[in-house]
């Protein structure tokens, strides 16, 4: 599936793919960076729909070579 996402943001002319995911699943976030992306970042207090907090580590992806950004 991330492999399908990437493919389609990469095909609507984006060349950077950002996702998140919670602090508390370091599992998660090891998949994440093996599968390319780096840690850009945490947002500890990202508001659930139930008005709960909880943290989550910000991640990003470079698609495509991008000519104008350095």
């Amino acid at each position: 599936m991330l492999t399908t996402a990437e493919r389609r943001i990469a095909a609507a002319g984006r060349g950077l793919c950002r996702l998140d995911c919670m602090t508390t699943v370091p599992r998660l976030r090891t998949y994440y960076e093996q599968a390319g992306y780096t840690a850009v970042g945490e947002l500890p207090g990202k508001v659930a729909p139930d008005g709960s907090t909880y943290g989550v580590t910000l991640l990003e992806k470079r698609l495509r070579e991008d000519p104008e950004r350095p």
